[in-house]
């Protein structure tokens, strides 16, 4: 009986979400300097037993074993292997107390974890987990009330993880007969907790996982320890985009890792059994957790977990020459001051202010010339590895979290206000470039401070290069009474330093520039060059005339595509396209896939429902793992509960309008331009009240670091009943902040 110690790596793409695949370090380890433990585990694993005859050795247990403590340790959880290996009795119920009574001692109710390999015996039909002294190779009755008296029993594992005060408890059970181990803790867990107080907020939960059935044994080659050790490196081994699994979250949920063990598992004659009871919430460490990582498009995540290859939208970029020269003499010039990118939306501002950051980035760089993204004749800032350059889109964030970022990828301190950062800032030579893209997009309370501690002051001593419709400087300024400046003007007053302005409405060739973005998607897609010639031209001409730009061209050309892999005849290619930036939503919505659950269940209005919820988000936007989902019910034509799935469905089928980023160390979601925002808030119609947006309070998180808390849960699913209550008009209005 030999074990596996290690999982051999196929060649082929990284998993979507590892620390690879996002091209940084994940997390370190639960030893690293002044890091308390993500939460505790003890292992106890037998390979060798003094009574060889009864319980042949497990060849490789407690390497096998070991690896999955350093992994534990690896991810945060403070991993104890009980006497090193092959412990006795007396070692393992002395270890048993300590842990339990030490974890309970510390006073954080953080997860607790028990991990068990070896043999298992059954006696009087109930299971005992064998250890190194147990000596069974005697005459009957002996044998029973050995193993009786000196065999572990599932009961007192759940019994002294419950009494460790954790409220977030996994037990894992690779023997043979474990899976009678499952009912039997859980039912001591259920009469333990129902003597015990729990703290308003907080709840349990319980899983156990056992390697076998009751009635089976197992083939001694560790098959459940296997498929921990690959959860632990990689999570889940689906294709299919899971956002509990999220780069961007720091944990996941207990029944998130027993659904990762079964897609792992590969034993044969033996079946797993997994149960839960209570509810699980996300505390274990999630081994994808990539800390910083950026915002992404939906979209291409959902694609880099099927292992299909895809073109960032960046690598598209086509055009705007005259602005993007003007920005890189801009920079070269090396002289503080501000420069000014704004147009209406949907003008391709974003993308203007992406393709400098991209050209300047080493890593990006490389990526589009690979991709043919940097075409000879386009405008080049070169590649900058002595010239920083930092950026941020300022979408709901406060002045205070938009240098909180800046400083993350300077590498500066955390600042406790923005003189800090401006005075950390001053000290950097040479001085860096700062991206800061959608100023019109600050919430309104913010927005003053954010143009008066930030734009103002940063542009004086350095290089601003910044992205807004102008309108967000317009309220600020008509409080001056100077109504006869134009907008450089009274911000070269007001700022003291040089002003660059450019306007992409007033851009030359931007009919031309849509049709070749149009034209270089459709080829990529395989679309004939004739043919896509033609759409390029027809789609930039109908984008000029609706005022659509590059965002009325992106949506119809997605659609296009779309309508291509289904069979659309190419008399049918170019007909009837939308006379809008907001027809062309609808369209893809009206077109595209409905919602069917597994048991057959049919949810026609769930994209609209699930997109519409991100439109009533501020800030960086609204997480999954309960949120998300309520509001989309409260948001609903009918009665309809949404759940995680339904999300994962959203963001799979519908990824390109869903951006996800990070808050607080969980994966939040937002619409991908504010255009869909305005037009879903919109849907009611009249006569039917329009909910309040939701601030997404920090008191309602866990205070290790941002997921949402049961309390939180509770808060948000009382304003979402107000809120269907309201459409119907039977309860008051409930308030989101």
């Amino acid at each position: 009986m030999v074990r596996e110690t290690g999982t051999a790596h196929d060649e082929g793409p990284e998993p979507a979400g590892t620390a690879h695949a996002e091209g940084r370090e994940p997390t370190g380890t639960a030893h690293d300097e002044g890091r308390e433990p993500a939460g505790t585990a003890l292992c106890v694993v037998c390979e060798e037993y003094a009574d060889k005859r009864s319980f042949p050795r497990l060849t490789g247990a407690t390497a096998q074993m070991a690896e999955i403590a350093g992994l534990l340790d690896g991810l945060g959880v403070a991993a104890h292997v009980v006497g090193g290996g092959n412990p006795s009795w007396a070692a393992f119920d002395e270890a048993l107390t300590t842990w339990s009574e030490g974890w309970r001692e510390t006073g954080a109710a953080k997860p607790a974890i028990i991990v068990w390999s070896g043999h298992g015996v059954l006696i009087d039909d109930e299971l005992r987990l064998a250890l190194c002294d147990l000596d069974l190779d005697v005459e009957q009755v002996t044998r029973d009330a050995r193993a009786l008296r000196r065999g572990v029993s599932a009961e007192t594992l759940v019994n002294d993880a419950v009494a460790s005060g954790a409220d977030q408890i996994l037990v894992i059970i690779d023997t043979c007969h474990a899976g009678d181990a499952v009912g039997r803790g859980m039912e001591k867990a259920l009469r333990r907790w129902e003597v015990m107080s729990t703290p308003p907020g907080q709840v349990k939960w319980l899983g156990i996982v056992a390697s076998c059935r009751r009635n089976e044994t197992s083939d001694g080659s560790g098959p459940l320890l296997t498929a921990l050790a690959e959860v632990l490196k990689d999570g889940p081994s689906t294709t299919e985009y899971r956002s509990a699994w999220s780069a961007r979250n720091e944990s996941v949920g207990g029944p998130d890792l027993l659904a990762a063990l079964t897609e792992r598992w590969r034993g044969e004659g033996q079946t797993p059994v997994p149960a839960t009871l209570g509810t699980g919430l996300p505390v274990f460490p999630n081994p994808r957790h990539v800390p910083g990582a950026p915002a992404r498009l939906v979209e291409h995540l959902v694609l880099a977990a099927r292992g299909v290859g895809y073109r960032e939208e960046g690598w598209f970029f086509t055009g705007r020459k005259e602005v993007l020269g003007r920005i890189v003499a801009w920079l070269a010039a090396d002289e503080a001051g501000l420069f000014l990118v704004t147009g209406p939306a949907g003008c391709g501002k974003s993308a203007v202010l992406g393709r400098i950051a991209t050209l300047t980035d080493p890593v990006q760089r490389r990526e589009t010339e690979r991709y043919g993204g940097l075409r000879e004749d386009d405008p080049d800032p070169g590649p900058s590895p002595d010239r920083p350059l930092a950026s941020v889109h300022l979408r709901g964030l406060s002045p205070l979290q938009a240098v909180s970022e800046l400083a993350r990828q300077l590498g500066l301190p955390e600042p406790r206000n923005t003189d800090d950062f401006r005075g950390e800032l001053r000290e950097l030579s040479p001085q860096p470039v700062l991206v800061l893209d959608g100023l019109d997009e600050v919430p309104a309370e913010h927005l003053r401070a954010m143009i008066e501690e930030l734009v103002f002051p940063l542009s004086r001593t350095g290089r601003v290069l910044l992205g807004s419709r102008d309108r967000a400087f317009r309220s600020c300024l008509a409080e001056d009474g100077r109504g006869d400046e134009t907008l450089p003007e009274a911000l070269a007053r007001l700022i003291g330093a040089g002003v660059t302005t450019a306007d992409l409405e007033r851009e030359p060739h931007t009919e031309k520039d849509i049709g070749e973005y149009v034209f270089r998607r459709c080829a990529e897609a395989g679309v004939p060059q004739d043919r896509a010639r033609e759409t390029g031209d027809v789609v930039a001409s109908r984008a000029t005339a609706v005022g659509g730009g590059f965002l009325f061209a992106r949506l119809v050309t997605g659609s296009l595509l779309a309508g291509v892999s289904g069979g659309v005849g190419e008399d049918q290619w170019l007909s009837g396209l939308p006379d809008s930036t907001e027809a062309a939503f609808e369209e893809d919505l009206r077109a595209g896939p409905v919602r069917v659950r597994e048991d057959g269940t049919e949810l026609p209005g769930a994209a609209r429902d699930l997109l519409t919820a991100l439109a009533w988000t501020v800030g960086r936007g609204m997480p999954a793992g309960g949120v998300w989902e309520e509001v989309a019910g409260a948001l609903s034509d009918g009665d309809v509960s949404y759940d995680e799935s339904d999300v994962d469905w959203l963001l799979s089928v519908y990824g390109r309008y869903v951006v996800e980023d990070a808050e607080g160390g969980q994966a939040v979601f937002r619409l991908y331009h504010r255009e869909f925002v305005s037009h879903l808030a919109d849907r009611e119609g009249p006569g039917v009240p329009r909910p309040e947006r939701w601030c997404w309070p920090r008191s309602s998180r866990t205070p290790s670091g941002g997921r949402w808390a049961a309390a939180g849960i509770r808060s948000i699913r009382t304003w979402c009943e107000g809120w269907r209550g309201t459409r119907r008009g039977r309860v008051r209005r409930g308030s989101g902040c």
